[in-house]
């Protein structure tokens, strides 16, 4: 392939560079010093060994309080499994990793050689340097390659990103996430007074995976410094726009997006189970079997093992998240409120389970229906696990279009004090819920005008 636009004429070629036999904590002092958050480890030859992070450092720090780690190096702590770039490959190709990876640089080799490093500004750089046509022919080329991949490596590496994310799931310590009546992780995410991180609650997603990619980029800094948890509420496949419930692309890009950005962070994201995280035929919005439709595309698109370890994912999801200052779920509370072991036990309550995927709010004010919920019934859960009357209690599920409001997020709605429903899968606006150790919340919106993930196609047409 013709490599227009090499990613040589646009990396930077000053590097900060450790060598393996460094002493960790001068390495420390040096990404301190210089306000950086990594840097390629090399070898005597400059060969590429490693990436030393903050996280790596991190983890260092809070294990070593004894000083035991002074006569170690940095090849003891270093990451070896590292994404390289070539110095001539195309900058369209790398623009391309940058939106389906969450890293904000990566090392440049020339025939093995470390010679630079590419950031995502360099590669927006270089994007203003290509003409619409340029780029259009450009990206078809890509497409066209990548097309023509085997799928059997991508399935194989989907598999195991999925395996890997239920184990990590699974081996939460059981003071978190304790065990349910059969020995197996129970459906509720406890947190104590001692958690001191800011956490985020995103609603409904619906296979809007830029949004996602979006949140994390804006909570990068946070995330590698493990001072944030982002907490997802449910319903992260199945595009519920209009004219478009029966397209799956979008939902089997999400597979991808969010099983990197989860497996990136494993202890720095909860995904919680919404009713459209399902195969489930009964499943259907306007008519539309999505869920039928999705297991269809994964089973052309990765196979029978991908769709078998997906059901073992949602089998494995938690439903709920008891927070000090705040609770959490996809749709609503069990009607008449619930107790910790009945939120423990939920998998073998099939009625509680679909309350809490299931259950709307009671937009009329007159008596709820079995699968409404209102004011009373956020009370009685609060009672129930005796947390504080002003606990805010976020959910999705329930975007409340009917009021007249396109916000995609609404609060204190029909009489319901401390009480948030956030809608996080629009294309223009995309709020979250930021709680920092105080019952007084904030709806913080995602930088979608300037996310890096927005399609060049829109990038060129807003010139």
């Amino acid at each position: 392939m013709d490599k227009k636009y090499p990613v040589k004429e646009f990396m930077k070629h000053t590097l900060i560079t450790f060598e393996p036999e460094q002493n960790i904590f001068e390495a420390i002092d040096k990404l301190i010093e210089n306000k950086i958050s990594g840097a390629p480890v090399v070898d005597r030859m400059g060969r590429l060994i490693g990436i030393l992070t903050e996280k790596d450092c991190l983890e260092l720090v809070m294990n070593d309080f004894k000083g035991d780690g002074m006569g170690q190096t940095v090849s003891d702590f270093l990451t070896k499994d590292t994404i390289t770039i070539d110095v001539n490959e195309s900058i369209i190709k790398v623009a391309n990793l940058f939106l389906k990876k969450p890293f904000r640089r990566l090392p440049v080799l020339d025939q093995g050689k470390l010679i630079g490093v590419v950031s995502r500004r360099d590669v927006l750089t270089a994007l203003q340097h290509l003409s619409k046509t340029e780029y259009q022919q450009d990206m078809q080329a890509e497409k066209g390659k990548t097309r023509k991949k085997a799928s059997a490596t991508t399935t194989t590496n989907i598999a195991a990103q999925i395996k890997k994310t239920i184990k990590s799931m699974n081996s939460m310590k059981t003071t978190i996430r304790p065990k349910d009546k059969n020995n197996k992780p129970g459906g509720l995410i406890e947190f104590g007074k001692s958690e001191k991180r800011e956490f985020i609650i995103v609603g409904d997603l619906h296979a809007n995976y830029n949004n996602l990619k979006t949140i994390v980029e804006d909570n990068e800094d946070k995330l590698e410094k493990n001072q944030v948890v982002i907490i997802l509420i449910g319903d992260l496949f199945h595009n519920n726009e209009s004219g478009k419930i029966v397209e799956m692309d979008s939902s089997l890009e999400m597979i991808k997006v969010f099983l990197d950005i989860y497996n990136q962070y494993p202890s720095n994201i909860i995904y919680l189970l919404g009713n459209h995280d399902s195969f489930s035929p009964l499943l259907s919005k306007r008519q539309v079997q999505q869920g039928k439709l999705f297991k269809e595309a994964v089973t052309k698109t990765y196979g029978d093992e991908v769709v078998e370890l997906m059901q073992r994912l949602f089998d494995s999801l938690p439903l709920f998240v008891k927070h000090p200052y705040f609770l959490a779920m996809h749709a609503g509370p069990i009607r008449g409120g619930a107790t910790k072991e009945e939120l423990v036990n939920i998998r073998l309550n099939d009625s509680n389970l679909k309350q809490l995927t299931w259950n709307r709010i009671n937009e009329l004010g007159a008596n709820p229906s079995s699968k409404e919920y209102g004011k009373d019934d956020l009370d009685d859960i609060r009672k129930k696990l005796k947390t504080n009357p002003n606990t805010p209690i976020i959910v999705g599920h329930n975007p409340l279009w009917g009021t007249g409001d396109k916000e995609s997020v609404w609060t204190d709605v029909i009489g319901c004090k401390q009480h948030v429903i956030v809608y996080s899968n629009q294309e223009n606006v995309c709020p979250y819920v930021s709680v920092k150790n105080s019952y007084n919340y904030e709806i913080v919106y995602a930088n979608l005008e300037i996310a890096q993930e927005m399609s060049m196609n829109d990038y060129f047409k807003n010139r």
